[in-house]
């Protein structure tokens, strides 16, 4: 009876260090509005997280829609709150499920005075990447519903640093977000 409690006892330590050993992957590709995002950046896991013990209310996943000028446009900004990465979309026109937008244009980077073109950005302690004629990239909608307020899909692109001349590559990236339930 000792030798089985030794043995249930090696054997479930074993399984508790083997769990713990396992590094997070990429979300599920969900269409639920469970507000996840996640790519690899050069091979390396990305992940959209909050910082848990911040008392701000600073999402992981924001964005919106948008009505300039009499037409909608449409960003999402997906952030890596703990280690200040951030990946914004942004795209010309309101999101339809099953299209695929190309992103290959790039913009001002400041905010209040960039261009509403479809391009994908990345930007970190690296510097600050996106698209543009010759670093491009695509983003698919697998759900674009504006009364849910959920907007999910895939996203992979080419950024360059227009400062260094350096790239990016991401690829794998997926997103499930609610407009209406941010978090």
């Amino acid at each position: 009876m000792k030798k089985l409690f030794i043995l249930i006892l090696l054997l479930s330590s074993f399984l508790t260090a083997c769990m713990e050993d396992q590094e997070p992957g990429l979300p599920a590709a969900t269409t639920e509005g469970l507000n996840t995002a996640g790519c690899y950046v050069d091979g390396k896991l990305w992940l959209a997280r909050k910082e848990s013990y911040s008392f701000n209310d600073l999402q992981k996943i924001d964005g919106g829609v948008w009505e300039l000028g009499g037409r909608l446009y449409y960003w999402m900004w997906m952030t890596d709150r703990i280690d200040n990465r951030s990946i914004t979309i942004y795209l010309d026109e309101m999101p339809q499920k099953g299209k695929t937008y190309t992103c290959k244009t790039s913009t001002n980077p400041t905010p209040a005075y960039c261009e509403f073109i479809n391009y994908c950005e990345y930007s970190g302690p690296e510097g600050y990447f996106m698209t543009n004629e010759n670093a491009t990239g695509t983003v698919t909608f697998t759900k674009a519903d504006s009364l849910t307020g959920i907007f999910s899909g895939i996203f992979n692109f080419i950024g360059k640093d227009k400062r260094t001349g350096k790239t990016i590559t991401v690829t794998e990236g997926r997103f499930d977000y609610n407009i209406l339930n941010p978090e």
